[in-house]
C-alpha cells in the first residue's frame, strides 16, 4: 500500500488505533483517513486479501557442531533462503530432509494462491546455532601415592560421573584411580554442554592396621606384625622422620604418677613405575600404671563408740578424705582414682557386692571388723587395680554411773549434816582417769568416787587410759531438811489417834511407824494406847528420814483389883506423869463424898478410906491439867472390882 496523499492511514476511526506504514498488507482490514485538524474525517475503504493459510513457525535452536535438517512443509509451502519465494532474483529453495543447515540462518516458508495469480503467503522462522562453553582440560594423572588432591578449574566444574552427575569441591581428594569429569553448560542454553574426562591414577599403599587393644595397664608390648615390611615408629614419616624404629615384642612400661599417653605410626613403603608411596596408620597408645592400695593406719579407723548405744557397733565414713589420701599416698592425679568398697577380698577383686553406702557404713561384727578397698585407675577402661583391707575398730566407752539424784540430810532443828554423799563411778583408777565438776567448774581429784557435803550438779568425765575414749556421767546432790508433825487426839480422848507429817525442805516419799511396828502407808495412827509412842518416819526412796519424836497419849483405867493378887491393886492415871506429873487428882464416891487426893507420880488410891476396904462399886474423879497450852479440868468415873 503506497502512502496516504493527505493525512495517514489508521486502523480506527477519528486518529484512534494505530498508524497503518506503506507497504505490503497481507490480512483483510478496514483503513480510515485522518487528517490532524480537519473538522471531519468521513474516508475509510476496506482491503480484502486471498492469501493461503500459513501457521506461524517457531524458531529452532543448536548448539555448534551439530546440523539442522528441514522437516517436510505439510501445509504446502516451500523453504527459501529469502522472502519472495521464486519471484525474488537469486532465491535457493531448500529441499526437506536433505539440505542441512549448519550456521545461523533465517528460513522463508513460502506458499502461493492456488485460485489468484500472484496471491502468496509467507511465514519465517530463524534458526540459531549457540556457542558450546569453554572447558579447562586434564591429562591422565598418576600414579599418586595414596590419594590425589584435585587442582581448582577456571572453566568447568569436575563431576563423579558423565553429564554433570556427582558434582565433586575443587579440592576433591581421590583415593582410589578413577575417572574425573570435566563439564559445563551455556547458560543461555543448558542443552549446550560441553564434557572432558581424564584418569587418576592411585597407588593405594596397604599398611597393617593398629593393635586391636589401645588401652593398657602397666606395659604394653608392640604385638608382631602381620605383613613383611610394616614397621613401627615413635613419630610420622618412617625412616624419613624424626622418629625410631621400634622391634616387634618391646616392652614399654607405665610407672607411678607417670602413665604413656602417645600415638605411636604403623609405616609401609612401596615402588610402583618408579615411585616410592609410603602409608601410615597412626594409633594412640594408653598404659596406665597399676594404682598401689596402700594400707590404712590403723589409728585413722579406731573408733569410740559414741554411735547409738555402747555396743562395739559404729557407722564409719569410708569415703571421708583422710582414708582417701592414705591410700592413695600421692598417687597423681587424684581424679584418675575411684575407690570402692567390698566385704571382702573375693568381692573386691571380682567387683562384686560393693557396699552401697559407704559413707554410713555400720561395722558387721562388734568391736572389729575388716573392708577391702579396689582402687581403679580409670583412665583405661581394662582392669588396673590394687586391692588393700581395711581394718576397722570400735572401743567401747567407760560406763561411770551416777545416780539422777543424791540427798543430804540435814538436821532440821541443828542444821547439822547427818552425813556426807558418796558419788561412786563404779570404775576405778588403774583403768581410767576422771575429772570431776561441780555445777561446772573443776571439783575434786583423779578419783573413781568423792565424798561431798556441797548441793549442786555434779559431773565426771571418765577416759579409759588406753583407747583414750571418754564417756560422761552426772547427778545433783539436793539438800534434804525433813522433820516430823505430829497431830494426836487430847487427853482422855476416845477413840486415841496420832497424825504424822513430814514437813521441811525436799521432802521425799515417805511410810510410817508407831514404836517398833510395821512400816506403813498411812501417816494416821487410831487407836493409840496410852503411854508415850516412839513416831518414825521412813522415805521409801532412801533419801533423808526424819528425827523421830515422842508422843504420849494420856487416859486413865477403867477399873481396878485391889483383891491382894498384886495385879492392877491401884487406881491412877500414870501416863499424865509425862506431861504433867503433879497434876492434882481428887476421887470421890457417888455422893461427892472426897475420898482421896493423889496425883500421877504417887503410887495412886488402893481403894482404902479411913483404913476400912470400900466395897465394889463405881467411883468419880477430877484431875487439873495443862496440855498443849491450855489448862483443863477432865471429870470421869472408874469402877473398884473385889
Amino acid at each position: 500500500m503506497t502512502p496516504a496523499p493527505v493525512g495517514e492511514y489508521r486502523d480506527a476511526p477519528n486518529g484512534g488505533g494505530n498508524i497503518i506504514p506503506p507497504g505490503l498488507i497481507t490480512t483483510s482490514k478496514t483503513i480510515y483517513t485522518y487528517v490532524p485538524g480537519a473538522i471531519c474525517n468521513p474516508d475509510k475503504f476496506t482491503i480484502t486479501t486471498n492469501a493461503p493459510f500459513l501457521t506461524e513457525p517457531s524458531n529452532e535452536t543448536r548448539c555448534e557442531g551439530q546440523d539442522y535438517l528441514l522437516s517436510p512443509q505439510v501445509e504446502g509451502g516451500k523453504y527459501y533462503t529469502k522472502s519472495g519465494g521464486p519471484l525474488t532474483a537469486g532465491n535457493i529453495e531448500l529441499i526437506p530432509n536433505v539440505d542441512k543447515i549448519t550456521t545461523n540462518t533465517r528460513v522463508f516458508i513460502y506458499k502461493p494462491s492456488t485460485t489468484l495469480v500472484g496471491c502468496y503467503n509467507e511465514k519465517s522462522f530463524l534458526i540459531t546455532f549457540n556457542k558450546r562453553p569453554i572447558i579447562d582440560s586434564r591429562g591422565d594423572i598418576g600414579p599418586e601415592c595414596n590419594s590425589y588432591k584435585l587442582t581448582p578449574l577456571t572453566n568447568g566444574k569436575y563431576y563423579e560421573n558423565p553429564n554433570g552427575v556427582g558434582l565433586l569441591p575443587d579440592n576433591y581428594e581421590v583415593k582410589q584411580t578413577k575417572t574425573i569429569y570435566i563439564y559445563a553448560t551455556n547458560p543461555n542454553d543448558s542443552s549446550c554442554d560441553k564434557e572432558s574426562s581424564f584418569v587418576v591414577t592411585i597407588n593405594n599403599v596397604m599398611v597393617d592396621p593398629a593393635p586391636a587393644q589401645l588401652s593398657h595397664c602397666v606395659s604394653f608390648t608392640f604385638p608382631p606384625l602381620p605383613t613383611p615390611d610394616n614397621f613401627y615408629y615413635d613419630a610420622p614419616g618412617g625412616p624419613n622422620g624424626v622418629g625410631n624404629i621400634i622391634a616387634p615384642n618391646t616392652t614399654i612400661y607405665a610407672l607411678i604418677n607417670a602413665p604413656i599417653l602417645k600415638t605411636y605410626y604403623v609405616y609401609h613403603e612401596e615402588i610402583s613405575r618408579g615411585k616410592i608411596c609410603h602409608n601410615e596408620n597412626p594409633f594412640t597408645l594408653i598404659v596406665a600404671p597399676k594404682p598401689v592400695a596402700n594400707a590404712v593406719d590403723p589409728l585413722t579407723t579406731t573408733k569410740c563408740d559414741n554411735f547409738g548405744t555402747n555396743d562395739g557397733i559404729f557407722e564409719f565414713n569410708l569415703k571421708e578424705t583422710t582414708i582417701r589420701n592414705e591410700v592413695l599416698k600421692g598417687q597423681t592425679p587424684d581424679a584418675d582414682f575411684t575407690l570402692t568398697f567390698y566385704n571382702s577380698k573375693d568381692d573386691a577383686e571380682n567387683t562384686k557386692n560393693p557396699i552401697p553406702n559407704p559413707s554410713t557404713y555400720q561395722n558387721k561384727k562388734p568391736l572389729s571388723d575388716s573392708v577391702w578397698i579396689r582402687v581403679q585407675n580409670n583412665t583405661v577402661p581394662v582392669s588396673c587395680f590394687d586391692v588393700t583391707e581395711l581394718k576397722l575398730k570400735v572401743n567401747l566407752l567407760p560406763e561411770p554411773k551416777l545416780q539422777a539424784n543424791y540427798y543430804l540430810c540435814e538436821d532440821y532443828k541443828t542444821g547439822t549434816l547427818l552425813s556426807p554423799v558418796t558419788l561412786d563411778t563404779g570404775l576405778n583408777t588403774s583403768n581410767y582417769t576422771f575429772q570431776w565438776t561441780l555445777d561446772g567448774k573443776p571439783y575434786g581429784g583423779n578419783t573413781f568416787w568423792i565424798k561431798t557435803t556441797q548441793e549442786g550438779t555434779y559431773e565426771v568425765k571418765a577416759t579409759n587410759k588406753s583407747t583414750l575414749c571418754p564417756k560422761t556421767a552426772s547427778g545433783r546432790v539436793i539438800k534434804y531438811t525433813p522433820y516430823l508433825e505430829l497431830i494426836y487426839s487430847d487427853a482422855f480422848d476416845n477413840p486415841t489417834f496420832v497424825s504424822v507429817y513430814v514437813l521441811g525442805s525436799n521432802s521425799g516419799n515417805y511410810e510410817y511407824q508407831l514404836d517398833n511396828q510395821p512400816f506403813q502407808e498411812s501417816n494416821i495412827f487410831i487407836n493409840v494406847s496410852p503411854g508415850n509412842h516412839i513416831i518414825s518416819a521412813r522415805d521409801k526412796d532412801g533419801h533423808c528420814n526424819p528425827a523421830p519424836l515422842n508422843v504420849a497419849i494420856i487416859n486413865y483405867p477403867k477399873f481396878f483389883t485391889p483383891n491382894g493378887d498384886r495385879h492392877n491393886e491401884t487406881w491412877n492415871i500414870p501416863h499424865l506423869a509425862l506431861i504433867y506429873p503433879n497434876a492434882p487428882i481428887h476421887i470421890y464416891d457417888r455422893y461427892g463424898k472426897l475420898l482421896k487426893k493423889i496425883s500421877p507420880s504417887t503410887e495412886g488410891w488402893d481403894g482404902i478410906f479411913n483404913g476400912q476396904p470400900l466395897p465394889s462399886d463405881d467411883y468419880w474423879f477430877t484431875v487439873e491439867y495443862d496440855e498443849k497450852g491450855t489448862s483443863k479440868i477432865f471429870k470421869s468415873h472408874f469402877a473398884l472390882k473385889r
